[in-house]
């Protein structure tokens, strides 16, 4: 990979991380921002991003998480989570 390439990735990754943890910590649920820690299920992700060489999500698709997680209502919240975390 060229360069460029490898720098965007780890600026991608390190992003998504802060807003994962970001949203984990809004939850006000001390529990979940422990478990998302001590997994290192974002490390995780970003290693197999890598090893499969797979490009990182279009920005639409965080852009919609945080709008849905964000609207109000917890239904909404929900189902947009557990799309996003069951997709990759």
């Amino acid at each position: 990979d060229p360069p460029h390439r490898m720098d965007a990735i780890f600026e991608f990754e390190r992003s998504h991380m802060r807003l994962h943890t970001l949203i984990a910590q809004c939850s006000d649920c001390p529990a979940l921002v422990e478990a998302i820690e001590r997994s290192r299920v974002l490390i995780n992700n970003w290693l197999l991003n890598l090893a499969a060489d797979l490009d990182p999500l279009p920005a639409r698709w965080h852009r919609d998480l945080v709008r849905d997680v964000c609207d109000g209502d917890m239904l909404t919240a929900d189902a947009a989570m557990r799309r996003h975390v069951t997709y990759r």
